[in-house]
């Protein structure tokens, strides 16, 4: 021990890494003892972890198996490992030592282990397209957007009123109105919106009307030459087929099901339904007023980057083996 008539407490605190204070303690509980034994520095003062080291790895399995698992439900499948832990004490060590964060899990289709597969089969085999391949596809798919409440609406009310009152209520409907559209785009930019009329759905008749009529159209306005439609029933009904084939379009047949994330014009719909926030769509004809004022906006450099993603895309198919990706 450095304790020697001319050594003071600072200087074995300098030598020795111990606090100041510490070695002061440990000189007096020395000296009280009578002993001759040096007194040892016991490290890791302070309270004991209610959560051990074993008990966060267990945790995280747990999680890593189930992330749907709440901090009461952790507490209950370990009764024994965290009988004394509170579920706010759990809740923080999930949330500081294991770095978790809550959040809401993604909306993402449901794919069977045979639609996996065939997603998987359906990324190898176009691998091999280049950039210029894709550049070719018009990329096609319907999609349904409803009317929305008027925004903004304010009223004045007397403090204390009945804020039930029909007069201060704004009016929902359980089932809004809607407007179906179908839209398309390749690398060469987008061709015009087409809105369905109002209550109309796609049947087989219908699309092959709008392929007679608007194929052609569309794939001089985008430059574009190879169809891509998803394995919606009117797409692929046999009529559909067969005037496909006989009008000699080059499509890519094999898309597989359960498959808008491979797809760029899901992250279009996704733009469109952005912007339209900003818009006022409370009545049928505002809507497709503020759709087709959209459509037209978006620039021809966001349908270029759209499209030289999908190689990405299919990378990441086979890298999560069929799930869904981002």
């Amino acid at each position: 021990m450095y304790r020697v008539p001319v050594v003071g407490s600072r200087q074995i605190s300098e030598k020795t890494g111990v606090n100041e204070r510490t070695v002061r303690q440990l000189v007096c509980n020395f000296k009280a003892s009578g002993s001759t034994q040096v007194p040892s520095h016991k490290h890791g003062g302070g309270w004991t972890p209610k959560i051990s080291k074993r008990s966060l790895n267990i945790i995280r399995r747990q999680l890593d198996d189930k992330p749907t698992l709440t901090a009461r439900e952790l507490k209950e499948q370990s009764p024994i490992l965290l009988q004394n832990v509170h579920v706010r004490t759990n809740q923080k060590a999930i949330r500081k030592k294991l770095s978790y964060r809550k959040v809401t899990a993604r909306k993402k289709p449901f794919v069977t282990d045979l639609q996996r597969k065939k997603r998987v089969t359906f990324a190898k085999k176009y691998s091999s397209w280049t950039l210029d391949d894709w550049r070719r596809v018009l990329w096609t798919d319907e999609s349904t957007f409803c009317v929305s409440e008027s925004k903004g609406k304010k009223v004045w009310r007397v403090r204390d009123s009945d804020p039930c009152n029909p007069k201060f209520t704004r009016k929902t409907v359980k089932h809004p109105a809607s407007l179906m559209v179908w839209g398309e785009f390749s690398y060469g930019g987008a061709a015009d919106l087409i809105i369905f009329p109002k209550g109309q759905t796609v049947t087989k008749d219908v699309y092959l009307h709008l392929l007679e009529n608007k194929l052609a159209e569309c794939f001089a306005a985008t430059g574009s030459e190879v169809l891509q439609q998803d394995g919606a029933p009117a797409h692929t009904a046999k009529v559909v087929k067969q005037w496909l084939y006989t009008s000699e379009v080059e499509c890519i047949s094999d898309w597989p099901s359960s498959s808008p994330d491979n797809s760029p014009i899901e992250n279009l719909w996704a733009i469109v339904k952005q912007k339209l926030t900003g818009e006022d769509t409370s009545t049928v004809s505002k809507l497709e007023v503020a759709l087709r004022r959209v459509w037209s906006s978006i620039s021809p450099s966001t349908h270029r980057k759209l499209v030289d993603t999908i190689p990405d895309h299919l990378l990441e198919v086979k890298k999560r083996k069929g799930y869904p990706i981002n």
